[in-house]
């Protein structure tokens, strides 16, 4: 699937869950419940290359903000601001230039730092002070800073030019959570597994070759505090 793909399978994905949003508040017998939420999270990277290289995963964390919509005890979309780093090692074959430099055949590691606007509709149910629910989405993203060298040396921070870097990128997100109320707000704790659709580097292809691809992806951890305020009461069943 070219850009121009994976573009539409993400836009594709913000018009259901915005259709799913405008369906479920459309119901007059609802509260409308708006929450304020902050988000950390902890794991894990890979990296999957075509034409085949030998990659290592490694570590991501990161947190933010978000806005959490509600009316009903099934539906939640939460719309998010976040910062994640996130690192991994790739084995190169041959020497490769790249922004004026030559990173010669050995592992390489990577570094970077990505702003992410993620868009995710929850589907679940209340029992009492707890809620239990599935997550699917998508999300946009940026890179905003990149380093890269040979693993144990000193990384050079890289130029990221729009010739050489795919810095916007789109990618799904899937998952579940568990979340419990206390008088405080709400706590709740993730499993997200997110993949980006869109290359990390725009490389040429050589004659016979696969199309290049750089495919990343993540799995985390998270806990999050929300605070509800309650906009539109409950309306009576006549």
């Amino acid at each position: 699937m070219d850009l121009r793909g994976r573009c539409v399978v993400a836009l594709c994905c913000i018009f259901c869950a915005c259709a799913g949003v405008q369906r479920a508040y459309a119901q007059p017998d609802t509260a409308l419940r708006v929450s304020f939420g902050l988000r950390g999270e902890y794991g894990f990277t890979s990296l999957s290359v075509r034409p085949y290289a030998e990659t290592h995963g490694g570590k991501r964390f990161g947190g933010g903000v978000f806005l959490r919509l509600d009316n009903s005890n099934i539906f939640a979309l939460n719309v998010g601001f976040n910062y994640a780093a996130a690192s991994y090692r790739v084995v190169e074959t041959a020497a490769r230039p790249f922004n004026e430099a030559s990173f010669v055949p050995g592992e390489q590691a990577c570094r970077q730092q990505w702003v992410e606007l993620p868009l995710i509709a929850e589907i679940g149910w209340n029992f009492s002070r707890w809620r239990v629910y599935a997550l699917g989405g998508c999300y946009a993203d940026f890179l905003i800073r990149e380093k890269f060298g040979q693993r144990g040396g000193e990384l050079q921070r890289q130029t990221l030019l729009w010739s050489t870097h795919y810095r916007l990128g789109a990618g799904l997100i899937g998952g579940a959570g568990v979340g419990v109320a206390t008088r405080g707000g709400t706590l709740v704790f993730e499993y997200r597994a997110a993949m980006r659709l869109v290359s990390l580097y725009k490389r040429t292809v050589e004659g016979g070759l696969v199309a290049p691809r750089q495919r990343l992806s993540a799995q985390a951890f998270g806990l999050s505090y929300y605070y509800t305020i309650t906009i539109r009461k409950k309306g009576r069943t006549e």
